[in-house]
C-alpha cells in the first residue's frame, strides 16, 4: 500500500508538470498572436503614412499639371498676341521683340520640360508607392489571415486544453478521494498495528508466565518421575515380599496344618498384594502415559509462541490479509 501511495503522489506530481507545460504553450501562443497583432498595427500605420504620401504627391502632381497647363496657355496666348500685333515700323525693334519672344518661349519650354520630367518622376514614385501599398496590403491581408488562423487554432487549443484540464481535475479529484481513502486505511492499520504491538507485549508477558508454568511443569514432571521410580521400587519390593510370603506360606502349609489357616490368610494377603501390584502396575502405566502426554505438551509450542512466530507469507500478503 505504501508503494501505491508513492505511485499516486508521483502521478499527481507528473500531472502538475503536464499542466504547467500546457500553460507555457498557451502563453507562447498568446505571445505570437500579440506579436502578429503588433506587426499588423505597424503595417496599417505604414499604409496610412504611404496613403498620406500618395495623397500629397497626387496634389503636387495636380499642381504641377495645372501650372504646366497655365504656362502652355500663357505661351500660346503670347504667341497669338505677337502674331496678331502689326509689324513694327523698325526692323531692329522687330528683331529685338522676336528674340525676346523666342527667349521667353525657350524659357517656358524648359520650364514645361522640367515640370514634365518632375511629373513623370512623381508618377513613377506614385506607381512605386502604389505597388508597395499593394504588396503591403497583401502582406496585411496575409497577416490578418494568419492572425485569424492563429486565433482559431488558439480557440481550438484552448477548448482542448480546457477539456484536458477538466479531465485532469476529475482525475485529481478521484485520486484525492483515493488518497483520502488510503489515508483512512493507513490510520486504521496504524491503530491495528498499535493493537498488535499491545498484543505482542501482552503475549510477551504471557510467554514469561508460560515459561514459568513450563518450568513448574518440568519440575512436577521430574518429581512425578521420581515418584514413579519410587513406586516401581516399592512395587518390586512388594512383589518380592509377596513372593516371599507366598513361599513362606507354602512352606508353613506343608509343614503344619495349624499354619494352614495362617497360610490361607497369607495367600489372601499375597493375592491382595498381587492385586495391589496389578493396580500399581496399571497406575504406573497411566502415569507413564501422562508423562508422555506432558512431554508432548512441553515440546509443542505454546499459544503465545505461535503468536510470536513470524508469518510464513511475504510481507505484502500479510498486509493484504490485514485488509
Amino acid at each position: 500500500m505504501v508503494k501505491f501511495f508513492l505511485i499516486v503522489l508521483s502521478g499527481l506530481a507528473l500531472m502538475g508538470c503536464g499542466s504547467s507545460d500546457l500553460e507555457q504553450a498557451r502563453i507562447e501562443d498568446q505571445k505570437v498572436i500579440s506579436d502578429l497583432k503588433a506587426k499588423l498595427a505597424d503595417a496599417q500605420s505604414a499604409m496610412e503614412v504611404r496613403q498620406n504620401e500618395i495623397d500629397r504627391l497626387t496634389r503636387q502632381m495636380q499642381d504641377v499639371t495645372s501650372k504646366n497647363n497655365e504656362l502652355q496657355n500663357l505661351l500660346k496666348t503670347r504667341i497669338e498676341q505677337k502674331t496678331a500685333k502689326p509689324e513694327p515700323p523698325g526692323r531692329v525693334e522687330l528683331l529685338g521683340a522676336k528674340a525676346l519672344a523666342e527667349y521667353k518661349a525657350e524659357q517656358l519650354s524648359r520650364r514645361v520640360e522640367k515640370l514634365t520630367t518632375d511629373l513623370d518622376q512623381r508618377e513613377r514614385e506614385l506607381a512605386e508607392i502604389n505597388q508597395k501599398t499593394k504588396n503591403q496590403g497583401a502582406e496585411v491581408e496575409q497577416l490578418r489571415q494568419t492572425v485569424a488562423e492563429l486565433q482559431k487554432t488558439d480557440a481550438n487549443r484552448t477548448a482542448e486544453l480546457q477539456g484536458r484540464i477538466e479531465s485532469i481535475t476529475k482525475q485529481l479529484k478521484e485520486r484525492s478521494d483515493a488518497a483520502e481513502q488510503f489515508r483512512q486505511q493507513l490510520n486504521e492499520r496504524t491503530e491495528l498495528l498499535n493493537a498488535l504491538k499491545n498484543a505482542v507485549a501482552d503475549a510477551g508477558k504471557l510467554k514469561t508466565t508460560a515459561e514459568s508454568e513450563n518450568a513448574t511443569l518440568r519440575q512436577a514432571l521430574e518429581e512425578t518421575k521420581k515418584q514413579l521410580e519410587a513406586a516401581n521400587a516399592a512395587t518390586e519390593e512388594a512383589r518380592q515380599e509377596a513372593v516371599k510370603f507366598h513361599a513362606y506360606g507354602e512352606q508353613i502349609y506343608t509343614q503344619s496344618g495349624q499354619w494352614k489357616q495362617y497360610a490361607e490368610q497369607m495367600k489372601q494377603e499375597a493375592e491382595r498384594l498381587n492385586s495391589e501390584l496389578q493396580a500399581a502396575t496399571t497406575e504406573i502405566t497411566q502415569l507413564q502415559e501422562q508423562v508422555q502426554t506432558l512431554q508432548a505438551e512441553i515440546q509443542k509450542p505454546s499459544t503465545v509462541e505461535r503468536l510470536l512466530q513470524p508469518p510464513d507469507v511475504p510481507g505484502e500478503q500479510q498486509t493484504q490479509s490485514l485488509n
